[in-house]
């Protein structure tokens, strides 16, 4: 299973998906955190991990281990910081969003340059169930990282700090 998880770099984009199946097919069972490491370790190679799976299947998957603190299950945090989020139109409840203000206006930016309709999106939440995940520490993406599960809340208890007229970003 391992050898079918680890592609080339040049086929990350391929990971949620081998990872999803490897979860359907049983290989995960009982093995929480192994599951917690392969979850994020997707997550955090992909570029655009809300399109490679539906929020669906990442929190099915998500939900089996509980809470992942950086690579391995945790305790769940008692409560959230304030949340921002740069979103591309339709993808407003996506599970990407950050702890630092700065990194979501950086890639609401980064839509900005590439042509990309964009909101920058404040969540200012005291339901600590929704996050399934953290990734924090100085690293290569120099990213503080809360993955949500959103389905259950409403767009309307975001904040839109701003928006940018654009494009809607290529598909496939």
């Amino acid at each position: 299973m391992i050898a079918l998880y680890a592609p080339s770099e040049a086929d990350r984009g391929i990971i949620p998906g081998i990872l999803a199946e490897a979860y359907r097919d049983g290989h995960f069972i009982g093995q929480d955190s192994l599951l917690a490491f392969a979850l994020m370790d997707s997550w955090l190679r992909d570029e655009y991990p809300n399109l490679a799976l539906d929020s669906s299947t990442w929190a099915e998957m998500f939900d089996q281990v509980g809470f992942i603190d950086n690579l391995a299950p945790a305790e769940r945090p008692v409560s959230l910081p304030t949340l921002y989020r740069a979103s591309v139109p339709g993808q407003e409840l996506g599970m990407s969003w950050a702890d630092n203000r700065g990194k979501a206006e950086y890639f609401h930016e980064r839509h900005r340059h590439l042509g990309w309709a964009s909101v920058l999106l404040m969540l200012d939440s005291t339901d600590p169930t929704i996050a399934v995940a953290h990734h924090h520490g100085p690293d290569w993406r120099d990213e503080y990282e809360w993955v949500l599960d959103l389905r259950s809340v409403d767009a309307a208890c975001l904040t839109i700090l701003d928006r940018i007229d654009g494009d809607p970003p290529p598909t496939g």
